[in-house]
């Protein structure tokens, strides 16, 4: 495969029947700091990442995606950046339970 979906690694789920694409790797360089910033850049830069990964014919208008940063804080073991079809979310309680 080549393009934008070129090495990606997911791992698709369901919580409570919503499925979820999390990004484990492959993704986007987001660099680092505070983790409104990496959104607003994963906005601004790649949505062509997003639409890739939850859109026909890889995904589906009900697939949440979830891809996963760096943590800012230490203790964590990462942060993350929910999207779906249209656009980035703010979270996703439903999936917070899965991560």
């Amino acid at each position: 495969m080549s393009g934008p979906a070129a090495g990606i690694r997911f791992v698709d789920s369901h919580t409570a029947g919503e499925p979820t694409r999390v990004i484990i790797d492959g993704g986007p360089e987001l660099g680092s700091g505070p983790l409104s910033e990496r959104r607003l850049r994963f906005r601004d830069s790649a949505d062509h990442f997003r639409r890739c990964v939850v859109n026909e014919p890889r995904g589906w208008d009900a697939v949440v995606g979830a891809i996963l940063c760096e943590p800012v804080d230490p203790s964590c073991t990462a942060g993350v950046i929910f999207f779906n079809s249209l656009q980035l979310n703010a979270t996703s309680s439903g999936n917070i339970l899965y991560l």
